[in-house]
């Protein structure tokens, strides 16, 4: 772990915390680490999440980072960056359980609304904040047109009004 430490330039804070776990958790960390180049930033926020579900769910790291959904998503056969954001995002579930149901929850009203694929719904980060933006992509007028009417429509008959109620619990 020193070494993988020092070849990352970890600083001596990260290091020291890492050093901290358990050996079995601090090797499978090592691990992943390993396996995906993780930088510090990386490295941060994953034992962050790792500890913090590990505290809540009464767990260790190396349990939490070996889950079956894990473990599938490390032996799948898809690029190592691909397989990166599936990780992160199992365990950012994982770790965020009401934030991730109310993510899944919007992106079902959104694809409910039919607007097409030149409308784009976009959520403010981290779901903190109550705006939604609205983004068009046309090349004709009548393109332009026809997503403004689907819009106006999906406004007049209410299709936002649970979005921004989703949006407004959240914050």
């Amino acid at each position: 772990m020193r070494s993988y430490s020092a070849s990352r330039r970890l600083g001596a804070g990260l290091e020291a915390r890492w050093l901290a776990w358990e050996p079995a958790d601090a090797a499978a960390m090592l691990q992943l680490a390993e396996a995906f180049g993780l930088g510090g930033n990386q490295i941060a926020d994953l034992l962050s999440w790792l500890e913090e579900i590990s505290d809540r769910d009464g767990t260790s790291p190396a349990h939490v980072l070996g889950c079956t959904e894990i473990r599938e998503v490390l032996s799948a056969g898809l690029g190592r960056s691909d397989k990166l954001k599936r990780v992160k995002a199992l365990l950012r579930t994982r770790r965020y359980p009401r934030l991730a149901a109310l993510e899944k929850a919007l992106e079902s009203e959104v694809r409910a609304l039919g607007l097409g694929s030149n409308v784009t719904i976009r959520f403010p980060p981290g779901l903190e904040g109550d705006e939604v933006r609205v983004e068009v992509r046309a090349r004709q007028p009548d393109v332009l047109r026809d997503a403004v009417r689907r819009l106006d429509t999906a406004v007049a008959q209410g299709g936002f009004d649970r979005m921004f109620h989703l949006l407004y619990e959240a914050s």
